[in-house]
């Protein structure tokens, strides 16, 4: 198994305890609310759960971003480095295909 894998798969494993992390405090929440009728106090999962998503999430990228960085090839020119323009030359401008296509409109 690869280290990308073993990133993914880690990440994916912390992801899905932060969702049955979740879960879990729902259901205790519905018990509390059953035994004293507010839980207002409550909207937002805990901290633990925003860490563990906020982790999995970064692990994940990072066993992405190690797997396409094994087959990423490097760029080579033949020539070498030329220098090309910025601009488009007067020619070539927007607005210049707009006034074209308006004239093969009218006629």
């Amino acid at each position: 198994m690869s280290t990308s894998q073993l990133l993914l798969v880690s990440g994916i494993l912390l992801t899905l305890h932060s969702a049955y992390s979740c879960l879990h405090y729902r259901e205790l929440l519905r018990d509390l609310e059953e035994a004293s009728g507010d839980i207002s106090d409550y909207p937002l999962p805990p901290l633990d759960v925003w860490i563990e998503v906020f982790l999995g999430a970064i692990i994940i990228l990072i066993s992405e971003l190690v797997r396409s960085g094994s087959t990423l090839q490097p760029v080579a020119t033949k020539g070498g480095f030329t220098k090309r323009p910025m601009m488009a030359p007067a020619y070539r401008s927007r607005e210049f295909d707009i006034y074209t296509s308006r004239a093969r409109a009218c006629y």
